[in-house]
């Protein structure tokens, strides 16, 4: 009688340190991604605003442009392979969404 055939592997141990390198960097862009866009939103909106010349929101929305190409890209490189095509079908509209958001409020200014 022959033992029974082990179990495939789920995932190399380098695969599981890039996922979890994937994950700390996206937290990190995540956090940047919001404060700027926080500062963005605020310097547009705010009537009485901190920033009189505006290089908050020209430089500010240059940043959190650059922040969310990181997000959508480095989000679903975190997640398991098979989720990874569905991660980038969601990343990419949502950054087109938030890249069109940031210059129309740069535009408008």
């Amino acid at each position: 009688m022959t033992p029974p055939a082990a179990p495939p592997p789920r995932g190399s141990a380098l695969a599981t340190v890039g996922r979890v390198i994937a994950g700390a960097l996206s937290c990190a862009a995540g956090v940047v991604f919001l404060w700027i866009t926080w500062l963005v939103v605020d310097s547009r909106f705010e009537l009485t605003s901190a920033d009189p010349h505006g290089y908050l929101l020209i430089f500010g929305t240059i940043i959190a442009i650059f922040t969310a190409i990181v997000l959508a890209a480095i989000v679903p490189l975190a997640l398991a392979p098979r989720r990874r095509s569905v991660a980038y079908l969601v990343s990419l509209p949502l950054f087109l969404i938030v890249a069109i958001a940031l210059v129309a409020m740069l535009v408008t200014a």
